[in-house]
């Protein structure tokens, strides 16, 4: 995958993952916050800071958090289908499966990653329609920071 395929995809995941602490009602804001985090480290205090940076109005976080809802259950199923099926292509590699069982379930795998990456995609298209172009630029230059920081192996501060 190119580097900035890979941010694209890296960025949408983060923006989809911090949207939901900052665009819930204050009643719901203590529930979305514990599903962002226990999807990852700090994901939805990025997507947080993310949010601000970018000043989005009432009306754009409400769209944001339209999008988000629309692309959810896809994004969750896709999710949860990779990680089993990487726990069983973790069990292929350590049983005593064959070279062909092995391949088969790589390129399930390989299948299903392409599929939830295409599915962020069309999330951050949907997303980046409701952005200025002030707003696009920031984002490019927050996606950008991201990128290098986890190319150089260090966690988005931003």
């Amino acid at each position: 995958m190119s580097r900035s395929l890979f941010t694209l995809c890296l960025v949408a995941s983060l923006f989809s993952l911090g949207q939901a602490p900052l665009l819930a009602s204050p009643g719901e804001t203590a529930p979305l916050v514990a599903q962002a985090q226990n999807r990852g480290s700090g994901a939805g205090q990025r997507g947080e800071r993310a949010m601000e940076r970018l000043n989005l109005s009432a009306e754009q976080r409400q769209q944001l958090q339209s999008i988000r809802q629309k692309y959810a259950g896809q994004t969750e199923k896709l999710e949860t289908d990779l990680r089993s099926q990487q726990g069983e292509l973790r069990q292929l590699m350590a049983g005593s499966a064959d070279k062909e069982t092995i391949r088969k379930k790589h390129n399930q795998v390989t299948q299903t990653r392409q599929k939830l990456g295409d599915l962020r995609f069309e999330m951050m298209l949907d997303s980046r329609e409701i952005l200025t172009p002030q707003q696009r630029q920031e984002f490019a230059q927050m996606a950008e920071e991201w990128g290098g920081r986890m190319k150089r192996g260090r966690r988005p501060q931003n």
